[in-house]
């Protein structure tokens, strides 16, 4: 075999190489679905949606993606699909399994699916989980009030919106969640809802 003959080989062999790893890297990334976790884990199953997406991270609670569908027809059957909460120009919130779910669309194109909740640390270094709009939440001391799932650094945040809200939000989730007056407590957390639109975390 001359050097010709072998240059060829060898250019043949790196492009079948270099296409199995497109390969590879595509089919990690394209998936048939968008799926992430509720507030109380896998309990009740999650949430999942078919739709192909190119997969750009995925926690279990946080599902980041593109689509090569347009936002209206993501959108739309989505409204087909399950209960509309509530809807704005840039998301819309779902109701599944006395739970819901935000599908947020960034003005960089990219989605995120995610169960509607707060994270925030006790003494002990624990995580907890609490059921909350968060696209309610307005100033949040030390943290990232527009994180998908923020976790609140202390025990007091503000938020834009009222007690009746936040009721019919908690009426979503059933029994799992206990309302007293302005106090609502989940899974051992409990908040109080102030004056002002300020939410104070009693943490355990």
């Amino acid at each position: 075999m001359d050097n010709t003959h072998r240059k060829v080989l060898w250019g043949l062999v790196c492009i079948l190489v270099a296409a199995c790893l497109v390969a590879t890297v595509f089919g990690c990334a394209h998936q048939p679905s968008i799926w992430v976790q509720g507030v109380d884990g896998a309990n009740t199953g999650g949430f999942i949606y078919n739709v192909g997406n190119s997969r750009i991270a995925q926690s279990g609670a946080v599902d980041e993606f593109r689509l090569g569908s347009n936002e209206d027809a993501f959108f739309d059957g989505l409204r087909e699909s399950y209960q509309v909460f509530a809807e704005s120009e840039d998301r819309v919130q779902l109701v599944h399994n006395c739970q819901i779910y935000t599908v947020r669309h960034y003005a960089d194109g990219h989605y995120a699916l995610y169960g509607e909740l707060f994270w925030v640390g006790d003494s002990d270094g624990a995580v907890w989980k609490f059921p909350f709009p968060t696209d309610k939440i307005d100033k949040m001391a030390g943290g990232d009030a527009d994180s998908p799932q923020p976790y609140v650094p202390g025990t007091e945040f503000t938020v834009t919106c009222d007690l009746p809200y936040l009721l019919r939000f908690y009426e979503v989730y059933g029994d799992a969640v206990k309302v007293e007056g302005n106090r609502v407590s989940y899974g051992g957390l409990t908040i109080t809802v102030g004056d002002g639109g300020v939410i104070e975390v009693d943490v355990p």
